[in-house]
Order: structure tokens, then C-alpha cells, then sequence
């Protein structure tokens, strides 16, 4: 059924189609100007249960038919969330010589908001006991190991809360930032942290000043996990490097976006795409037990880096991807767009003391389990 539908499918409106990051392995159907589903993928026909030749509004929302039969009657490409039986979509539409070309991607699944809740009732009661035994303590080492092991279980409870209910953009705390400053503060927290004869370990290239309409916070904790787990399997001079540069990418139609793509390259033994996706999808660590020992052993811990960058890129409207490096290691790309600022600041006020504030280890350091 694949082959036959991309026989039918115009490359123009096909190309401008994959190129959306919301479209790319989505179910894809081609629909004409009378709303008939004229072919469709295997993925498409399992999602919505039809066959070519019925009614697309059989499926959808009044909202989506009319979007659909927008673009097929002339109209231009657009997108929307469609609550499907299965779950949530996004749907995105371009236009067709034929009518319009349909992508439904479907989108992480919300568990439950009770067991996010459960998991922050037992985290919270734990933080709260290591907070009366630390105060309790007479021995000062002990009080600041019980203090940084309640420091972990916040960091954790953040964790679980962010990716029990994943946030989306529209729903983020975004700012316009400037985005170079925050990857240089990135750095020198890392570095500010390794013991001095690790300290040149980073290169740390940003000389672009662009600024993007983001979630500062989240982006920071993003960054900061992915360098940590670059220092972690790389010790020589220069073997992690930082960069901070733009893409342009295709968009809807003729238009192209532009992109801030921050790259994190390290000389370890590499991460195959089997890991990668076991990190990002299942939560887990993507650490071997040698290298969880290594980290463990500088101070530093192992855990859900992975999974949360990728969960801030997809909040963005972004990607997250891995790639092995020639001669070993891992390059890892984040790619947000860089949006127009929604907003204007107050006169007097500076994006950096709103937004890219110095924050101490404890608010940003997201590396746990």
C-alpha cells in the first residue's frame, strides 16, 4: 500500500510535507477536493481504520475537516492537535494538485496525572524526612551527605513530573534568550565543577549572538545533561567540544526556517542508535556500568539526561539527534527554530537578569538515578 501511495503523491507537495519535524514517520494519506480518501499509507489505514474511497470526516474533528478541506480548495498548509480514540495527533496538511496531503503523527502518551502525583507524594515525603535527619545530624559530614542526597530527590521529582506530563510549546515558560550567552554559562558551571586537572577538557565555541523565543530553564537543564554526559567518557584536553550555530531548513511550501543547532561532541566509545533510543524512550540510562562508577566516583550522577533533552527539544518544536563520530565518540544535536520574540521587554529590564540568571548546581543539575 506504501508503494502505491507514494506513486500517487506529488514530490513538490511531499518534499514540503517531510520537511515539517512534526510530519517526519507520520501516517500519510492523500485526500481530494470532495474529502475522499483517494490512497493512503499501512500506517494511515491502521490509525484511522478506513479504506481508500471513504470519507475522511468520518474520522476527524469538524475543526480538522475543515482545515483539511481548506488546503485542498486552494488554501495554504497548516496544522492543528487532533484528539483521536487512540490518543493525540498532530495533524499537518499541505496542498496537492489533487486536493491535499494529510500526516497524522501520534503524540506521546500522557500517563495518568494521579501517578505523577503518586510519585511526587513518595518523593516529597522522602526529601522531607532527609530534611529533618540533616537538620538532626551532629556530625557536619553526615548533614551534607543527607543534604545532597535531599538535593537529588528534587532534582528527581522535577524529573518524573516532567516527563509523567511532558510540557509542549505554547505551554512552556518561554522568553526571548540569547542563546550564545546561555551556552557559555553552560560550560563554565561544568567546568567549574571538574577537578582542575579535567578543567581544559571542554572547547567551547558560541560566537553567535542569536537570541530565540525559548524556555531558558529547561534548554539550560538540556545542555547542561548533554555536556555532563560528554564529560563523564571523555578526560583529554579538548575531547568535548560545544558549538552554537544556525541551519536553515525547508519549511511549509517554498519557506525555510531558520535554526539554532547546539552540538556536543565527545571522544568516548560512542552511543549506537539502539542505546540512543532505548535512553530517550524507555528511561533508562544509557551509561555503561564502568562509566556510571567513573561518574559516580567524580561526584557527579548518571540518569535521565537523555530522555529529558530530548523532551525539552520536542517542547521547542526542535530535535534531538545522535550520530557517531569518525574515529569514535558521539555528536549530539539539539535544533531548536529560532522564533520571533512574542515579547518585548519592559524598558530598563535586560534578558540576561530575567532569563539567563546565574543559577547555583541545584537548580539545573537534572543528571539522576
Amino acid at each position: 500500500m506504501n508503494d502505491d501511495f507514494f506513486a500517487l503523491v506529488d514530490t513538490d507537495a511531499l518534499k514540503a510535507l517531510s520537511g515539517q519535524p512534526s510530519a517526519s514517520g507520520a501516517a500519510m494519506l492523500l485526500v481530494d477536493t470532495h474529502g475522499l480518501i483517494r490512497a493512503q499509507t499501512a500506517a494511515a489505514g491502521e490509525l484511522l481504520e478506513l479504506e481508500n474511497g471513504d470519507l475522511l470526516a468520518s474520522a476527524l474533528s469538524d475543526e480538522a475537516v475543515a482545515l483539511v478541506e481548506d488546503c485542498a480548495s486552494g488554501g495554504g498548509a497548516n496544522s492543528m492537535t487532533e484528539h483521536l480514540d487512540v490518543g493525540d495527533c498532530r495533524l499537518t496538511v499541505v496542498p496537492h494538485p489533487d486536493g491535499a496531503l494529510v500526516a497524522l503523527e501520534p503524540q506521546p502518551l500522557r500517563l495518568p496525572r494521579g501517578l505523577s502525583y503518586v510519585c511526587g507524594d513518595t518523593l516529597n515525603a522522602s526529601i522531607a524526612r532527609l530534611y529533618d535527619l540533616a537538620a538532626k545530624a551532629s556530625d557536619p559530614a553526615l548533614a551534607a551527605a543527607l543534604s545532597r542526597e535531599m538535593f537529588r530527590l528534587q532534582r528527581m521529582a522535577f524529573h518524573v513530573t516532567e516527563l509523567l506530563d511532558p510540557p509542549v510549546f505554547g505551554t512552556i515558560n518561554a522568553h526571548d534568550c540569547e542563546l550564545s550567552r546561555l551556552c557559555s554559562d553552560v560550560a563554565d558551571q561544568i567546568l567549574r565543577r571538574l577537578p582542575e586537572d579535567r578543567c581544559d577538557c571542554i572547547m567551547t565555541s558560541v560566537p553567535m549572538r542569536c537570541s530565540s523565543y525559548v524556555d531558558a530553564v529547561r534548554l539550560r537543564a538540556a545542555l547542561y545533561n548533554l555536556l555532563l554526559n560528554a564529560v563523564a567518557v571523555s578526560s583529554d584536553p579538548g575531547s568535548v567540544t560545544f558549538t552554537l550555530t544556525c541551519e536553515t531548513r525547508p519549511a511549509f511550501e517554498d519557506e525555510t526556517l531558520e535554526y539554532a543547532v547546539m552540538t556536543v561532541c565527545d571522544r568516548g566509545p560512542g552511543l549506537s542508535p539502539e542505546r540512543f533510543r532505548s535512553a530517550v524512550s524507555a528511561w533508562c540510562t544509557s551509561m555503561s556500568a564502568r562509566e556510571r562508577m567513573r561518574l559516580t566516583a567524580s561526584g557527579m550522577q548518571p540518569g535521565l539526561g537523555l530522555a529529558f533533552a530530548q523532551l525539552v527539544a520536542q517542547a521547542h518544536e526542535g530535535t534531538l539527534t545522535c550520530a557517531q563520530r569518525p574515529g569514535g565518540g558521539t555528536e549530539m544535536r539539539l535544533a531548536i527554530p529560532l522564533f520571533e520574540p512574542l515579547t518585548k521587554l519592559a524598558p530598563g529590564r535586560s534578558i540576561r537578569s530575567d532569563f539567563v540568571r546565574p543559577m547555583s548546581v541545584e537548580d539545573v543539575e537534572l543528571s539522576i538515578l
